[in-house]
């Protein structure tokens, strides 16, 4: 499978895991027009998969915050991931999910902002110069997202930041948080 078919396997994963677990039905997106210059979805979250995060990368995961506009002319840097919203003025992300299928993490984008804004972690350059993005190693993880997804099962960690994100939970468990 490519690299571009196993995202969108991991895409609908989490949307159906989102949907099981804390009762977060997501609508896509159908036509790129909205997709580029509003985001992947009606409820603002945008997912990211990164297969080897935890072997290759050892636990640490990584957020763009800028790209190159055209990476085949190695092309100007442009705002783009958790900074997309300075670029594309109607971007409509709130949340990020981001991992893999066995252990995956919600965040919210202003959460990321902060820490990226911190100067605290380190920002790396992707191989092949067509992404530079926040580098978070494994313990902060925890500390910072919402919910994360062990196996697929929702794990509370943090209540959000921004009061006006809305997002429904199920009964989870304060006592689960540890898992």
């Amino acid at each position: 499978m490519n690299k571009d078919k196993e995202s969108q396997v991991f895409e609908e994963y989490v949307y159906d895991v989102l949907d099981k677990e804390i009762g977060f039905e997501i609508k896509h997106y159908r036509n790129k027009h909205s997709q580029i210059f509003i985001g992947e979805n009606r409820q603002g979250i945008e997912v990211k998969y990164q297969k080897d995060f935890l072997t290759k990368w050892k636990g640490w995961l990584y957020f763009e915050t800028m790209a190159r506009r055209n990476w085949r002319t190695d092309g100007e840097w442009v705002h783009a991931g958790i900074f997309r919203h300075l670029q594309i003025p109607n971007d409509n992300t709130l949340w990020l999910a981001t991992g893999n299928e066995e252990l995956f993490y919600l965040f919210e984008k202003v959460v990321l902002q902060d820490l990226h804004n911190s100067n605290q972690y380190p920002v790396k350059e992707i191989e092949g110069r067509t992404s530079i993005g926040l580098a978070l190693p494994p313990s902060i993880l925890q500390e910072t997202c919402t919910v994360k997804f062990v196996k697929g099962k929702a794990v509370l960690m943090n209540r959000p930041k921004n009061p006006d994100v809305k997002i429904i939970y199920r009964e989870i468990k304060e006592e689960d948080k540890s898992a």
